[in-house]
């Protein structure tokens, strides 16, 4: 058995590596030194921690953002061996988020759509981790989810003043990234405009000319 699992995505730069083994019966029992270990092809055994059943390592310094497979080979007195790897997928930074309204922003009316873009060129967008509040309540309900992003439209308009929302939002290694934005919505401008039309309605003119 190994750990982590293969097709597994990890959030650390700097994963333990762990593979388990015994000889079954009858059993001749495991050779000295006779436990190799590879990381992306290069013998790491020496760097690793080798026990009766298993074998640990830790990198020693971060692993690059992608696959890495890593290789275990044990031999038993005998001479019969076993080799099992497992290839996992490091991810190197947390998702990028951008949030529209943006924090600061005055927006048109209550009814300016929400919109929120992210991405990750890692291990990608876990959508089922999209949460959404507005105001302290929870609207991810509201809000069309997709890979790219989540919008929403309050049909019923929000009222006029200071509004805060936040989105949070993880990649499939478990990576999270979180933005909070504050924005204003106008008070709606109700009143119409006003015409003045010189002369006063019935005023008697010493002049033909009329000036508007």
């Amino acid at each position: 058995a190994a750990s982590p699992a293969s097709g597994a995505f990890l959030a650390t730069v700097r994963p333990q590596v762990r593979f388990t083994f015994s000889d079954p019966v009858p059993s001749s029992g495991l050779a000295a030194n006779s436990v190799a270990l590879l990381l992306d092809g290069i013998d790491v055994t020496a760097q690793a921690t080798i026990g009766a059943t298993d074998a640990m390592f830790t990198p020693a310094i971060d692993l690059s953002e992608g696959n890495h497979t890593a290789q275990a080979t044990v031999t038993d007195r005998a001479g019969n061996s076993s080799t099992a790897s497992v290839t996992f997928f490091v991810d190197a930074a947390a998702p990028s988020l951008t949030l529209s309204p943006s924090g600061g922003a005055t927006v048109a009316s209550g009814t300016t759509t929400l919109s929120a873009s992210y991405a990750d060129s890692g291990s990608g967008i876990d959508t089922a981790s999209v949460m959404v509040t507005l105001d302290g309540g929870d609207v991810t309900p509201s809000f069309a989810v997709s890979a790219t992003g989540a919008t929403f439209t309050p049909s019923l308009g929000l009222t006029p003043g200071n509004h805060s929302w936040t989105v949070r939002v993880d990649d499939r290694a478990g990576r999270r990234t979180e933005v909070t934005a504050s924005f204003v919505v106008p008070t709606p401008d109700t009143t119409a405009p006003t015409v003045s039309l010189p002369p006063s309605d019935g005023a008697l003119l010493a002049t033909g000319a009329v000036t508007f």
